[in-house]
């Protein structure tokens, strides 16, 4: 059962759900707990299985069967990293919520003083933050799109846990919720959590000594960091006007700016710009508790002359590919990369995740701090929402605002309707692309896919793609946009016996 999952993510010197948790230093420790889970799981599987699943990457000869099921679309409710996934997910929500029973027990005993009061408050919305974006990610992955005409029906939310109660009586877990019971959970939470950081930030404008979380890169999380979330759920529940607010809140802020050129080229790599909104601490003592994302496209720790997915040609002419600083970004061409007994071949390598140097210790994994908000992200939501609710002004100056900052020379267009939200469909794909958005916008716009399994650059290469992973094709609202809920987990709740999502045995 989910509640007894235990992800081993814990560092040294942080207190744990089976010591007490009774003063503000135990707040501090068990918080510094809860950030290294929400960082682990902002990276490695966690962000690439869906974009392996997607349309944009076909499989290599050669690549081990590393994300296969993902890639063949061929998930089944027993798949092991599909449960490790929905548990790792729950078994962090698990100590969130053992958290906020006693530090919120901690706030209301009225002992502390005002300075103590308001960091518990901070750790408390901290949390808040923390359940919200771990029940969205479940949402987004295990639940079907939202449709306000369904919000209502049984069984096609999450399992709700808000409480700290393992038990091995399986007559009390929980079956699974309506999705508005999941969403007004989600948004409790995000509201919570925004104006708990909204009422810390003006605290700290008093008191010199507090680092400001307002800024780029912060480590921590801030109001703007919240509002990022909220305008991503937002969108994906259709709240076009809340989304659109959300995302001006963010863009508002005059500490952040799109990235361009140079500045946009080293972030991927040092993991530093002004458009990050957010980025968890790492150093290289503690990179072994982030996944690698890089891994999801080339095992180069172990394979460095060899890639397991490459980006379909259809990617590659998303770009300009002499302006767009994206494309120098995230793609160059790999010579003579090995693929076994296919001999040698020269395929364009999906770059964005490169590593950061900082985080090597001996052996170089190839990993990068996550970056779970990004600025750019907001200005796409903004012209989505907008575009949605017919304010076609807003959305194409978000649309063109992002773009200059992106393609040298670019000059503003102006289009309406279907035509500007084609642009800023476009657009996200090439924003977003490996960030795990995929899935999520695919689903969200009724869209299907096939595979362009075609390779102009070098022909040769179309006989190195595993041909299972270029046959895949999604039809609209494909039942496969949605994951199974784990076997495991159907077998011992009696609860969700009929609830599994369509397509996939129980």
């Amino acid at each position: 059962m989910f509640s007894s999952c235990d992800m081993d993510l814990n560092e040294p010197g942080t207190t744990t759900d089976t010591e007490s948790l009774k003063t503000v230093s135990d707040c501090a420790a068990y918080r510094n707990n809860m950030y290294s889970n929400f960082r682990a799981l902002t990276s490695g599987t966690y962000i690439y299985y869906s974009e392996l699943e997607m349309d944009q990457f076909l499989g290599m000869y050669g690549n081990g069967n590393r994300g296969l099921y993902f890639s063949n679309a061929n998930l089944t409710a027993s798949y092991s990293d599909v449960n490790s996934i929905y548990n790792g997910i729950y078994g962090s929500m698990k100590g969130v919520n053992f958290f906020l029973e006693h530090a919120q027990a901690i706030s209301d005993a009225g002992n502390l003083n005002a300075k103590d009061a308001a960091e518990v408050s901070r750790y408390i919305a901290e949390a808040k933050f923390f359940r919200a974006y771990f029940y969205y990610y479940l949402f987004d992955h295990f639940c079907q799109s939202y449709d306000a005409s369904k919000g209502d029906n049984a069984a096609l939310g999450c399992q709700l846990v808000t409480t700290y109660a393992p038990t091995g009586d399986t007559s009390k877990y929980p079956g699974r919720s309506t999705m508005n019971e999941t969403l007004n959970l989600i948004n409790n939470d995000l509201d919570g959590a925004f104006n708990g950081l909204v009422e810390y930030e003006e605290y700290s404008k008093k008191d010199k000594e507090i680092v400001d979380v307002t800024v780029a890169n912060s480590n921590y999380l801030s109001s703007y960091a919240v509002a990022a979330l909220q305008a991503r759920v937002a969108l994906v529940s259709g709240q076009n006007q809340k989304a659109i607010d959300k995302a001006n809140y963010v863009i508002s802020n005059k500490k952040y700016g799109l990235c361009s050129g140079d500045a946009y080229f080293n972030m991927w790599s040092t993991d530093e710009g002004s458009e990050l909104i957010m980025v968890p601490f790492v150093d290289a003592s503690e990179s072994a508790y982030v996944g690698s994302i890089n891994d999801g496209w080339q095992y180069w720790s172990n394979y460095p002359q060899r890639i397991d997915y490459a980006p379909t040609s259809e990617v590659l002419s998303y770009y300009d590919q002499e302006n767009d600083v994206r494309f120098d970004s995230f793609f160059y061409l790999g010579e003579d990369l090995s693929f076994g007994d296919m001999g040698l071949a020269n395929v364009f390598v999906f770059a964005k995740f490169p590593g950061n140097n900082s985080l090597i210790t001996g052996n170089n994994y190839y990993k990068n701090k996550p970056k779970p908000f990004r600025l750019s992200e907001q200005y796409l939501i903004l012209a989505e929402a907008a575009n949605a609710s017919n304010q076609d002004p807003i959305a194409n100056k978000a649309l063109n605002d992002l773009r200059k900052a992106r393609i040298e020379g670019y000059v503003d267009v102006n289009l309406s309707g279907n035509a500007l939200r084609d642009q800023i469909r476009a657009e996200r794909a090439k924003e977003l692309i490996g960030e795990g958005f995929r899935m999520s916008d695919l689903r969200r716009w009724n869209l299907g896919f096939t595979r362009d399994a075609s390779y102009p650059v070098d022909p040769t290469v179309e006989g190195i793609f595993i041909p299972s992973t270029t046959t895949v094709k999604f039809e609209p609202n494909d039942y496969r946009y949605v994951w199974p809920i784990p076997y495991e987990e159907m077998q011992i709740n009696p609860q969700l016996q009929g609830q599994q999502n369509p397509g996939y045995q129980s």
